[in-house]
């Protein structure tokens, strides 16, 4: 039986779900304060606020296979990488970037929002199987090591089933962390 343990022991998987909470802390963080922006400094609606961020979902439901694509081609610790990178240009096109003098104008808010869901939607996809390999990598080396018989069937259903548990556990984590994160900054901030 492959328990818990297998995945918080093994570092690598940490990692993974550790990258998982931060990229999703990248969405839900600017919910709760850019939506203020771009309605008190563009006047935009509150009803097309909404729209707003549905386009960052659309980027990322979109680009999801491309990223699955690019993960056979070039690997998935590159494909996290890349993605934290693009998150990274996004949060800066989101808001007022003094410091990079990017213009603070409506279509860069939504240039940000865009290529924030394309930045989280690498990361999302290349952790999955990173975390799920990693396990079986340790899986497989105790049994050589151990000579024990390969129960792969079985015991590849409870990689899977747990390393999607794990998964989802990250992102509501991350959902739950950032927009009281966001809230609170914006309210000390105000």
């Amino acid at each position: 039986m492959v328990g818990y343990g297998y995945f918080f022991s093994n570092r690598y998987v940490c990692i993974q779900l550790f990258s998982l909470i931060v990229a999703q802390c990248g969405v839900t963080y600017i919910t709760p304060t850019l939506s203020v922006h771009l309605n008190q400094m563009y006047g935009m609606p509150i009803a097309l606020t909404g729209l707003a961020f549905a386009m960052t979902a659309l980027a990322g439901g979109v680009s999801a296979p491309f990223m699955g694509k690019l993960c056979a081609k070039i690997g998935r610790p590159a494909v996290t990488t890349l993605g934290f990178s693009i998150e990274f240009i996004a949060i800066n096109f989101s808001g007022p970037t003094r410091w990079l003098h990017l213009p603070n104008e409506l279509w860069s808010a939504l240039i940000g929002l865009t290529l924030l869901g394309v930045g989280v939607a690498a990361v999302q996809v290349s952790s999955l199987r990173e975390c799920i390999v990693a396990v079986e990598n340790e899986i497989t080396y105790e049994r050589k090591r151990d000579k024990l018989p390969d129960q792969t069937k079985g015991g590849q259903r409870q990689i899977s089933d747990k390393g999607s548990a794990l998964y989802n556990m990250a992102l509501a984590v991350g959902n739950i962390i950032s927009p009281i994160l966001g809230g609170a900054l914006s309210a000390i901030g105000d």
